[in-house]
């Protein structure tokens, strides 16, 4: 069988030209399909909705002997509201998390306990007004700060 089928001439209203039409199959193989092709769209919709919230950044690479590992990771979480920060070296400096709301407000959140067991985390806001921005900090002594890039939350 051929993709493409010739009418016959006889009886076409177009004046007896043959017009080539696109075979469509068997109905059930195409019912097969489009559940099939539905199917995968849900998934990967339910897949993305589910990750879509929690994003992790990652602070500066100013930690170590050679200041070259990472000290601090934050995040957010609880679709939008919910901001983590993590110490990741012990080395006396706090790590912090900076955040952005949808509408300007500025906060941050802590991780009290060092690079000990355990992350900071705050709920900080409603789903009205998620947050927007997270970038990840940690004390250079004062006035500084060290932070890695700030990114969409």
């Amino acid at each position: 069988m051929h993709l493409l089928e010739k009418e016959t001439t006889a009886g076409l209203a177009n004046g007896g030209k043959s017009m080539p039409r696109l075979r469509t199959g068997h109905p059930r193989a195409r019912r097969l399909l489009v559940v099939a092709g539905i199917a995968l769209s849900a998934v990967l919709m339910l897949q993305t909705a589910a990750n879509a919230h929690d994003v992790t950044a990652n602070g500066p690479y100013d930690c170590g002997p050679f200041h070259l590992t990472l000290c601090s990771r934050g995040g957010v979480t609880r679709i939008h509201t919910e901001v983590t920060a993590c110490d990741l070296y012990a080395d006396g400096r706090g790590a912090f998390t900076l955040y952005w709301l949808y509408n300007g407000f500025q906060g941050r959140v802590r991780d009290g306990n060092g690079s000990a067991s355990g992350c900071g985390d705050s709920i900080v806001t409603g789903t009205d007004n998620p947050v927007w921005y997270i970038q990840s900090c940690i004390d250079g002594g004062s006035p500084a700060i060290y932070c890695g890039a700030k990114i969409p939350a």
